[in-house]
C-alpha cells in the first residue's frame, strides 16, 4: 500500500520507521519520509537518476518507465518557470 504524496509504501517503509498509515498521511512528514528514501535510494545507485528509478520499482524497466515520466515533467516545469 502506497500512501501519500510522495507514495510512500506502507508495507516497506511504514514498518521500517515505525510510522503507521495515519501518519503517513500528513503532508510534510509523508515528504521528509520520502526524501529519506529517496537519499537512501541515490546513495545506493550509481547516480541520480539510478536512484529515482529504485525509488519507484526494483524492476529495470518499471524504473526506466519512471524515470522518463520524472524526466519530461521535470522538463515542463523548467521550461514554464524560465519563460
Amino acid at each position: 500500500m502506497d500512501i501519500g504524496l510522495m507514495q510512500v509504501n506502507y508495507g516497506i517503509w511504514g514498518k521500517k520507521f515505525g510510522l503507521s498509515k495515519l501518519d503517513l498521511l500528513d503532508p510534510a512528514l509523508n515528504v521528509l519520509v520520502g526524501a529519506k528514501i529517496l537519499g537512501h535510494y541515490v546513495q545506493q545507485s550509481q547516480g541520480w537518476w539510478e536512484g529515482v528509478g529504485f525509488y519507484h520499482s526494483p524492476r529495470p524497466e518499471r524504473q526506466w518507465e519512471y524515470i522518463q515520466r520524472v524526466w519530461r515533467s521535470y522538463r515542463r516545469i523548467l521550461s514554464r518557470i524560465r519563460s
